[in-house]
C-alpha cells in the first residue's frame, strides 16, 4: 500500500511540531523562565524594536496659580535588532521508507527524527546564546548584551551609560557570599531585582556548599519543571551546561524577551520529494531573536575559579 504523505504531514503539523515547540521553549534555564513568564513574544515587522526609557523628568511642585512647565521632552528611545533565521532539515531516505513499510512504522521513524531536530535546535540556541562574539546571523549573545561596553541594539554604551550592564570581570577568585551578593545588589534597583542566576555546574556546587547550612536550595518546582536550583534572595541559581567556564550571569527576566516571528515559529515545508535524492525531506524554519532590555538591570561575573 503506498504511503500517504498527506496524512503524515497532518500528523507532523498537528502533533509533532507543537511538541517540538514546547520542548525547545522549555529548554535551559533562561528559555524556561521566559516561557513561564509569557516572554516568548510572537511579533512581526521589518526589525525588532524595543522602546527603552532612557531618561526621566522629575515631577514639579507648585503652589496655586503658579505657571506650570509644559516643555516637551523625549524620554523613550528604541533599541533595534535584526531577525535571525534558523533551519533544520528532517530527512527520511527511500530505503528507510521501504524497510518500515506501513503508516504506523513510519510515524515512529518520523517521531524519532523530530526528536533529533528538537535536540538540534535546543543545543544550537544554547551555544549561540553564550557565544563570546556576535555572529550577525545568530541570536544575540548574552556576553554582548550583558556588558558595559560596545554597541547593543544600535545604542552605543560609550555615550549612553544608562545602557551599560553591571560587570565584575576576571575576578580570579573562588565564589563567595560577598561576591554573589555584591553583584546581586548592583543589579537591584528598588523593587526590581534579578530572578535568575545562571552559572556552570562547578560554580553551582561551590554556591551549594556556601548555602547548604541555610537550606537555601531546592530540587525544582512547577516553575523550573524539576530542574534543581538554589534560592538566593529573590533569585534562583541554576546550571546551564553551555555557560562558559568561570561565568555567572545575573538576569532579570522581566526585561528579557524571546521574539518569534509568527510565520516562522518552527514552520514546516511539509514532506517533499528531494530533487536529486531518493528521500523525503521536511524543512523546519525558525525566525526570531533574544533581546535583553534595560541591560543595567543585569550583570555578569567572569573569571571565577572552578578548581
Amino acid at each position: 500500500m503506498p504511503i500517504n504523505w498527506g496524512e503524515l504531514n497532518a500528523v507532523t503539523n498537528r502533533k509533532l511540531i507543537p511538541e517540538l515547540q514546547d520542548a525547545v521553549y522549555k529548554s535551559g534555564p533562561l528559555f524556561l523562565h521566559l516561557y513561564q513568564r509569557g516572554n516568548v513574544n510572537p511579533d512581526g515587522g521589518t526589525h525588532i524594536e524595543v522602546p527603552v526609557l532612557y531618561t526621566k523628568r522629575y515631577a514639579q511642585a507648585y503652589q496655586r496659580y503658579e505657571t506650570l512647565d509644559t516643555t516637551p521632552y523625549e524620554i523613550v528611545q528604541n533599541a533595534k535588532f535584526d531577525w535571525k533565521s534558523y533551519q533544520k532539515p528532517v530527512v527520511i531516505d527511500g530505503m528507510t521508507q521501504i524497510v518500515n513499510a506501513g503508516q504506523s512504522s513510519l510515524i515512529n521513524i518520523i517521531n524519532v527524527k523530530m526528536q533529533e531536530a528538537e535536540l538540534s535546535f535546543r543545543e544550537t540556541f544554547s551555544v549561540d546564546m553564550f557565544a563570546a562574539t556576535q555572529d550577525p546571523k545568530k541570536i544575540e549573545t548574552l556576553q554582548i548584551a550583558v556588558s558595559a561596553t560596545g554597541t547593543y541594539g544600535e545604542i552605543d554604551r560609550t555615550t549612553n551609560d544608562w545602557w551599560r550592564a553591571q560587570e565584575a570581570l576576571n575576578v580570579n577568585q573562588y565564589v563567595s557570599r560577598s561576591l554573589v551578593q555584591d553583584m546581586y545588589g548592583r543589579c537591584t534597583f528598588g523593587a526590581t531585582a534579578p530572578d535568575l542566576i545562571i552559572t556552570t555546574q562547578k560554580i553551582w556546587d561551590q554556591i551549594w556548599e556556601l548555602t547548604a547550612s541555610n537550606q537555601r536550595f531546592g530540587e525544582g518546582d512547577e516553575f523550573t519543571i524539576g530542574a534543581p536550583f538554589i534560592r538566593w534572595n529573590r533569585a534562583r541559581i541554576m546550571v546551564d551546561q553551555f555557560c562558559p567556564p568561570g561565568h555567572v550571569y545575573f538576569l532579570n527576566t522581566d526585561f528579557i524577551y524571546l521574539f518569534v516571528h509568527p510565520e516562522r515559529n518552527f514552520s514546516s515545508t511539509g514532506w517533499m520529494q528531494a530533487i536529486n535524492q531518493d528521500a523525503m525531506v521536511l524543512r523546519l524554519f525558525w525566525v526570531g531573536n533574544l533581546v535583553v532590555a534595560n541591560p543595567r538591570f543585569h550583570g555578569r561575573i567572569t573569571g571565577v575559579l572552578e578548581s
